[in-house]
């Protein structure tokens, strides 16, 4: 069941059946007795601007009463005490995600998605592989500026957004110029999109918008030095003969926008 509503600290979970939707009941009983890293409505109020404090929170709720934080996902090793924080929008079932969070223990991944299934599945296979670097969060991109603040995202990771190839849904395209601002404006100075589709006229216009919005092109990013990541949809496109459009834009360091 997808969730398009505007403001997404709207609990909505318990409007819903869970006889109707598991997912429901797993996100429910994940708020209550913090068994999953999984997040939504009410729960993200106190996030924005508070993230790195809610991944220790987090990670101290899912630890047994002898097992204490592993060094790597200490704080104050990396960055002068500061783990970066990567936001994947459209996480699907977590492949991706917890693929980059095992590969990179200094940073913190967050997955949104806009389906019970999608994030309970994410943040399952969390738990399964220890990863402790991993949140989701059920929401709509589009309303971000209420769960995070400005500046404070390293990298924000676009994976075939909006996979369609029908013309009249260009329309409901999430990364047009007003999202490519907002991306922006929550990013920290250095801090980067990394976007991949299979449509090169959709690439071309995320392109545009990043342009405008005042991020710099770069060959690469320096965070993902040796790592190639495939999402579910790219494998299938891939498979279809579609090869896939893609980039990365970085805000300038000085807080310059051109």
């Amino acid at each position: 069941m997808p969730l398009c509503p505007a403001d997404i600290l709207k609990d909505i979970s318990s409007a819903l059946n869970p006889a109707v939707n598991p997912y429901v009941a797993k996100m429910t009983a994940a708020l209550a007795d913090g068994s999953l890293p999984v997040l939504q409505g009410t729960a993200l109020k106190d996030c924005r601007g508070q993230w790195r404090e809610t991944f220790a929170r987090l990670r101290a709720s899912n630890s047994t009463p002898n097992q204490s934080t592993p060094d790597h996902l200490a704080p104050g090793i990396h960055s002068g005490g500061r783990r970066k924080l990567m936001v994947e929008i459209g996480c699907h079932l977590g492949l991706t995600l917890n693929q980059m969070a095992k590969n990179h223990h200094d940073a913190d991944f967050i997955g949104m998605d806009i389906t019970f299934k999608r994030v309970v599945t994410a943040a399952e296979r969390a738990v399964a592989q220890r990863h402790h670097n991993v949140a989701t969060v059920l929401g709509n991109a589009r309303a971000m500026d209420a769960i995070f603040a400005d500046g404070e995202i390293d990298g924000f990771i676009v994976f075939f957004p909006d996979p369609w190839l029908k013309r009249a849904k260009n329309k409901n395209r999430l990364v047009d110029r007003e999202f490519s601002a907002l991306l922006t404006s929550k990013l920290s100075p250095g801090g980067f999109i990394w976007m991949k589709t299979d449509q090169e006229v959709y690439f071309q216009e995320a392109r545009e918008g990043f342009l405008k919005a005042g991020l710099e092109p770069t060959e690469s990013v320096d965070f993902f030095a040796g790592h190639l990541y495939e999402s579910t949809f790219e494998r299938r496109f891939r498979l279809q003969g579609l090869p896939p459009h893609g980039g990365h834009w970085q805000k300038p360091h000085d807080g310059r926008m051109c």
